[in-house]
């Protein structure tokens, strides 16, 4: 059709198909023809594992319509559950929150119509994102129930800031003051409001600073994940607004953790090496990590090795045996995966116990998607505030940590985010 493409990948046909993007491909400056445009556009969608999931809802559910076994208990190393079959931790958000006016119940009911029509009036040409968006609506309470949505809110921000001893940003938190625009305030030195149009952009940047920079990651990192549009100058302004201004003790709590796990590998002898009341010990082929709760991770196999400094300065590290995929094999251990091990398995060990006290009071959780529980019951006035409470009334270790948590919690005939 007179269209040169280097290749099919969705990088390449988000570049041509968004108008917005600068697409340079050489000798072809003209606008796509409506059917190409149409034709690249199916192209893209129907590459998405997502539409696949769509089948496998079908071959998965039982004779009553359930799917079961659809988590492994403790599948990560951190102790959380994986997912399996269906894979709903691994669903798409979707776009229906970028549509003023529309919600997952309206383009559910739409497409349960099967009326070509009517869902392109609502939702627009590209059917399959529609059906990608609703893809959780799928998941829907015994008829009579209702589904019960607990989500502890930022959850590892809050527990990593916790845990270094940051306790006036998790108060902030918990106050509901709006702890990214003020981020984004520190990145571009001058005050940000992230509710107002003129501030979307920045307070965005601000976001994913304060969210993704607790586990070590670097600049170059934070652009190619977050702001591969913006200069690297930026990134690392973030970088440094977050380590030296938002939240300076948690770099401090990264190296001591790190510091510990690799005298523990190091000594020859099997000692405990503790840091702020997290202890590592060599214990026959492992290294264990004793976690505030109580529980301990354990790493196969660990060994000294050696490591360099962005400087190039050799300093001691450590590896253990890992599954990656289906290969069984050697990774090299680093502050950011030590620290996120620690915080996400602490952020488990809160679920978990949530989940027992509301098993206690005879409700029925019927799967967990990361920081998420839910719940299949019939309706109730105070069902919502019981969820709630139970969610937020924490153990006494993480009293001890001044833990703030905060659960969000919605009632709806659909399951959605």
């Amino acid at each position: 059709q007179g269209v040169p493409l280097g290749d099919m990948k969705k990088a390449t046909l988000d570049a041509i198909l968004d108008p917005d993007d600068e697409f340079g491909i050489e000798d072809f400056n003209e606008p796509l023809p409506y059917h190409v445009h149409e034709a690249i556009t199916l192209r893209r969608s129907l590459a998405s594992s997502s539409v696949a999931k769509l089948q496998r809802m079908l071959d998965c559910a039982g004779m009553d319509g359930r799917v079961r076994y659809a988590t492994q208990y403790h599948g990560a190393r951190t102790g959380r559950d994986a997912g399996r079959l269906i894979q709903v931790q691994n669903y798409p958000r979707g776009e229906i929150g970028d549509r003023q006016g529309l919600t997952a119940d309206i383009l559910a009911d739409a497409i349960l119509t099967r009326n070509v029509d009517h869902i392109k009036e609502i939702w627009g040409d590209d059917i399959f994102s529609a059906i990608i968006s609703s893809l959780r609506s799928c998941i829907v309470p015994e008829e009579g129930k209702v589904i019960v949505s607990g989500d502890f809110a930022a959850v590892e921000a809050r527990n990593l800031l916790s845990m270094a001893g940051q306790h006036d940003r998790v108060d902030q938190m918990h106050a509901g003051l709006d702890v990214y625009s003020e981020t984004a305030s520190l990145i571009y030195k001058r005050p940000i409001n992230r509710k107002l149009p003129g501030d979307h952009k920045e307070g965005q940047i601000g976001k994913n600073t304060f969210l993704s920079s607790g586990y070590g990651l670097g600049p170059v990192g934070f652009r190619a994940r977050f702001a591969p549009k913006e200069s690297i100058d930026l990134a690392m302004m973030a970088i440094n607004a977050y380590r030296k201004e938002a939240a300076p003790l948690v770099p401090k709590f990264w190296y001591g953790l790190w510091q510990a796990s690799v005298d523990a590998v190091w000594c020859d002898h099997a000692k405990t090496y503790d840091y702020i009341g997290i202890e590592f010990r060599k214990e026959g082929d492992f290294l264990t990590m004793r976690l505030p709760s109580g529980r301990k991770l354990w790493y196969h196999r660990p060994r000294k090795a050696t490591s360099y400094t962005p400087q190039g300065d050799e300093r001691p590290s450590w590896t253990f045996m890992s599954y990656q995929g289906k290969k069984f094999r050697r990774h090299l251990a680093w502050h950011g995966m030590i620290t996120a091990d620690c915080i996400q398995g602490s952020a488990r060990d809160l679920m978990t116990e949530a989940m027992k006290r509301a098993e206690a009071a005879g409700l029925n959780t019927i799967f967990k998607v990361h920081d998420e529980l839910v719940f299949e019951e019939y309706d109730r006035p105070d069902l919502v505030e019981t969820v709630k409470q139970i969610m937020e009334d924490i153990d006494p270790w993480a009293r001890e940590r001044k833990f703030r948590v905060k659960a969000e919690v919605e009632k709806m005939k659909r399951y959605r985010k």
